[in-house]
């Protein structure tokens, strides 16, 4: 189905300006600055690996054991002294509240209420999982700790 011209071109000016930000630049300037330096490359990559293996843990509706949380958090500790990593993880965060915001933002505009962990608001750049939750949980109730999620600690949260 065709899309209509007014919202295609809304959404394109909408995509030049986030590729213009300054959240954006910063972005791209500590992707680029990772990529410039192999042992960061190397420790990011192994921790979102362990990440990626414990948020497709919780997807399929296991329950990630204690051990396997304080895992994923000493290795965050261990890569978050490295300033290139640190850096990249700050960047990331700033995008994706920038993100939750405009996805709040046209939510709203079209009357469309958002769960609590909407994509944007739960992460950046997709699997990284090193975001915030800038958006759309202002008014969220504090996880008591009961559930799985409140368990599983990621960079930005």
């Amino acid at each position: 189905m065709p899309v209509n011209p007014e919202v295609k071109a809304k959404a394109e000016a909408l995509a030049e300006a986030l590729a213009r930000s300054e959240e954006y630049a910063a972005l791209k300037a500590a992707q680029d600055e990772v990529e410039q330096h192999e042992a960061a490359k190397i420790m990011l990559r192994d921790f979102r690996q362990k990440q990626a293996a414990l948020e497709r843990k919780m997807l399929s509706g296991e329950t990630p054991s204690e051990e396997e949380v304080n895992a994923l958090q000493q290795a965050y500790q261990i890569v978050a002294l490295n300033p290139y990593i640190r850096k990249l993880i700050e960047a990331e965060v700033a995008f994706a509240a920038m993100m939750a915001e405009v996805q709040r933002i046209l939510a709203a505009a079209v009357g469309v209420e958002l769960p609590d962990d909407a994509l944007f608001a739960r992460g950046s750049a997709g699997a990284t999982g090193a975001g915030g939750s800038a958006a759309g949980g202002q008014d969220k109730k504090p996880d008591d700790g009961g559930s799985a999620r409140s368990r599983l600690w990621v960079p930005g949260r």
